[in-house]
C-alpha cells in the first residue's frame, strides 16, 4: 500500500484471505479492503469502479486464482504486474483471456528485488524511503521474540498455528 502511494496511486484496494493482513493494509494506506473468502473481489472492485476496473493491478500472491482475477480487475488499457512467485501452472479462464484481449492489457513480470543499480537500486531506495518516513515498517511487524525462541516460532509459522505477519528476532531481548 505504501509503495503504491509513493508511486502516485490515488486510490488503493487491498485483497487478501486473512483478516489480520487486511487490517494491516488499512493501517498502511489501503482505501478499501476486500476479504476474498467473504466476497468475490472481481465483482466488488468492478462494482466499486462502476464496471471500469483499475489502472494497475499488482498481484503478490503467486496464486493461479488471484493471477486470473487480476486480469479481470484491470481496466481497458490497464496494467497487470505479476510479483507473486507461482509454483503451479497458470491456466487462464475464458473470461481472463477475453479480458486480456479485449481490454488490450499490458502484463509485466517483476522479480521481488534486485541488487543492481539499474534502473533503480531497490534496496537503497527502500532504505531512503524508510529514513524519510515514506515507508513505515513498524505496522508490519506482528511479533518480536528473543533469538533463542526462533526454532519454536519457525515451527509455528510453518504449521500456521496462528497469525504471523513479520517476525523480528532480537538477540538482546
Amino acid at each position: 500500500m505504501q509503495w503504491a502511494r509513493n508511486c502516485g496511486a490515488g486510490f488503493v484496494f487491498a485483497v487478501d484471505i486473512v483478516g489480520e493482513k487486511l487490517e494491516i493494509a488499512k493501517t498502511v494506506g489501503a482505501d478499501v479492503c476486500i476479504n476474498s473468502v467473504k466476497e468475490d473481489p472481481v465483482k466488488a472492485i468492478m462494482d466499486y469502479t462502476e464496471g471500469h476496473g483499475v489502472d494497475c493491478v499488482i498481484e503478490m500472491a503467486g496464486n493461479k486464482t488471484t493471477q486470473d482475477q487480476a486480469l479481470r480487475i484491470a481496466k481497458k488499457m490497464g496494467t497487470v504486474v505479476f510479483c507473486g512467485i507461482s509454483y503451479t501452472d497458470l491456466p487462464l479462464s475464458k473470461q481472463s483471456v477475453d479480458a486480456l484481449m479485449r481490454k488490450e492489457l499490458k502484463i509485466i513480470g517483476s522479480w521481488n528485488s534486485s541488487f543492481a543499480a539499474l534502473p533503480v537500486h531497490d534496496w537503497m531506495t527502500s532504505l531512503e524511503f524508510m529514513s524519510q518516513g515514506k515507508i513505515q515498517c513498524q505496522p508490519l511487524i506482528s511479533h518480536r521474540y528473543p533469538l533463542e525462541d526462533a526454532p519454536e516460532i519457525f515451527r509455528e509459522v510453518f504449521e500456521r498455528k496462528r497469525f504471523f505477519n513479520k517476525v523480528l528476532f532480537l538477540p538482546e531481548m
